[in-house]
């Protein structure tokens, strides 16, 4: 219903212009994204977009030619203004039942209307952008990514990984947003905690600041690796994001561990073995916040898309699913790599925006994962 609401008030040309409309959502590329925010710009720097009751006779300024005046009719109530000719080079504006007519002054005529034109153009502008705002091709989700060259080591890999930190929609292959520095990067391991917030090194990616970091393992076990990520901003939403994340990487066939928990705010406690899985196994998890279950939390799972899948519909890019009264979800992952899960809740507090405002917080949740293929 809004993209025929669209249609019905715009042209190509003005959409191709200030949205970028018609660019495709291609797997090649990152970038390609409706941005609600600069749309609403643009809305709003048009005020007569869809203004009604527009005179043909009026240029692009809103002025009819040569200084023409308009006139309005009114029976015994008070009615819209009604336009006609009445000769040439001028318009009169007629008052009252009588039929009498009176001349009034043409520029403050002029100058009203088309302050009624202004504000009912901004008011259809704010209806639209809520609209565009609420429709399935504006939303794409936010992932923090946290993934591992290999999910498991052994001695055809090699005791290292590599492990790639970026912010970003992984099924829609971006775009990516710039990350701060993280507030926390560590491992939980065979000897405890270990703090590798000195490993990281910023990369770019897309444009975009990214982190990687290496790591080498030393004793078997299983390794739990997590990143708490400096608060984002995101004006479109009007709120901060913060994704605590995590993901588990088995060293040398231990399997021990893999369920220990980080101490996140907001985390999610596997059920399952989070490596060693194969495609179409089904993951189960529990969210927690504070320690506890969340009740029906709703979580949100991603691909993360290597190129070769493009969704045939936006609902297809995330996957939306809900815990039951214990906080526990399950999804079954139908390919092969890897895939997020997101179980987001709102933040406890407010935090301050870069404009210095209070603003909510998205808390999420986050786990990676890792399927293959049989054979």
């Amino acid at each position: 219903m809004v993209l025929s609401f669209i249609k019905s008030r715009c042209v190509d040309s003005f959409w191709g212009a200030h949205f970028g409309w018609h660019r495709a959502l291609k797997p090649g590329s990152r970038n390609d994204r409706i941005d609600l925010v600069g749309a609403s710009r643009a809305l709003l720097a048009a005020p007569r977009f869809g203004a009604p009751d527009a005179d043909p006779d009026a240029g692009q300024d809103g002025v009819l030619p040569d200084g023409e005046e308009r006139r309005v009719a009114q029976g015994g109530r008070e009615s819209r203004p009604s336009w006609r000719r009445s000769t040439p080079r001028k318009r009169i504006l007629m008052t009252g039942s009588s039929g009498c007519g009176r001349r009034q002054n043409s520029e403050s005529t002029l100058h009203r209307r088309d302050h009624m034109k202004q504000r009912q153009s901004v008011a259809r502008t704010l209806a639209m952008t809520v609209a565009l705002s609420a429709s399935p091709m504006a939303a794409v989700a936010h992932f923090q990514e946290l993934i591992p060259s290999a999910e498991i080591v052994d001695a055809n890999t090699g005791n290292q990984v590599m492990l790639a930190v970026s912010f970003t929609h992984p099924m829609a292959r971006g775009p990516v947003m710039p990350m701060g520095r993280p507030a926390q990067f560590g491992v939980l391991g065979p000897t405890g905690r270990e703090d590798l917030a000195d490993s990281l090194r910023s990369t770019n990616l897309d444009g975009k600041t990214a982190y990687r970091a290496d790591y080498r393992f030393r004793r078997p076990g299983d390794y739990v690796f997590y990143v708490e990520p400096a608060p984002y901003w995101e004006p479109g939403e009007g709120r901060m994001i913060v994704h605590y994340t995590k993901t588990v990487v088995d060293a040398f066939g231990a399997e021990a561990g893999w369920d220990a928990m980080v101490g996140f705010p907001v985390e999610i406690e596997p059920l399952v073995r989070p490596y060693g899985l194969w495609t179409g196994n089904l993951f189960r998890g529990i969210v927690r916040k504070g320690g506890e279950p969340v009740p029906f939390a709703e979580v949100e799972v991603e691909w993360r898309n290597d190129g070769s899948v493009r969704p045939p519909a936006d609902p297809f890019i995330t996957q939306v699913i809900k815990a039951d009264a214990a906080g526990v979800f399950a999804y079954a992952m139908p390919r092969a790599g890897w895939w997020g899960f997101a179980a987001l809740v709102e933040g406890d507090r407010p935090m301050t925006n870069p404009d210095g405002e209070l603003v909510p917080v998205e808390q999420g949740a986050l786990i990676w994962v890792r399927t293959r293929d049989m054979g």
